[in-house]
């Protein structure tokens, strides 16, 4: 992640901590006890020795570990600001948020997956809806949309406590981390820097507060 995404640079740039956790597992990420027991702990840690802000704690990653982003921002919304999915979709359990946890996925038209999804794998913008029922996003609400290069950026909101859902779309994305900093060249994925378009959606959502009554979907 760190090779792929160069959050670091970013960091410097606008003045946030960058962490890079890892797994003990083989494969990666699949303690969900042992996960979520680590992922709080490294956030105290982090939130008291770096002087953080704690209601602007977000969690990304790309494929396996944007799963794991997804898991995060449920099981740990008292700590999470916001999540980013490169690449990947949420399915498998019930998510319950005890705030609004602003969620972004970025996915490629390309991916080996179809973007209506199968009939085991759900699609991106069925994991968008879920997402909007959870932040409780107005119903029926158009989405604002916007074209960044090779990517069409949906976003809703504001939702609950000045949360947000969005969704971006690069055409003729496959299964890679896109932009500058991920792969390079002329194609959609070279073209697109994943890595700023998720650092400027966490940095216009902050968390409004720590508390609030659960919701469910």
């Amino acid at each position: 992640m760190e090779g792929t995404t160069k959050f670091e640079h970013l960091a410097r740039e606008n003045g946030f901590v960058v962490a890079y956790p890892g797994s003990g597992q083989n494969p990666p990420w699949h303690d969900p006890i042992g996960d979520v027991t680590y992922m709080r702990s490294l956030i105290d840690h982090l939130v008291r020795t770096e002087n953080i802000d704690p209601k602007r704690v977000y969690i990304t990653g790309f494929s396996a570990t944007a799963r794991e982003a997804y898991f995060m921002g449920c099981q740990l919304s008292d700590q999470v600001a916001a999540i980013a999915a490169v690449s990947s979709v949420m399915r498998g359990y019930t998510c319950t948020l005890t705030h609004p946890v602003s969620e972004l996925s970025i996915f490629g038209t390309s991916e080996p997956v179809p973007t209506h999804g199968t009939s085991s794998i759900p699609s991106e913008y069925t994991t968008a809806a879920r997402w909007r029922m959870l932040d409780g996003c107005p119903r029926g609400a158009a989405p604002s949309a916007t074209q960044v290069g090779p990517a069409v950026q949906q976003q809703w909101g504001p939702c609950a406590e000045g949360s947000a859902v969005a969704l971006y779309a690069v055409q003729g994305g496959h299964h890679a981390w896109p932009g500058a900093y991920g792969e390079t060249g002329s194609d959609a994925p070279g073209v697109y820097d994943a890595s700023q378009a998720i650092w400027t959606f966490f940095a216009a959502h902050p968390a409004a507060s720590l508390t609030g009554r659960p919701s469910q979907g």
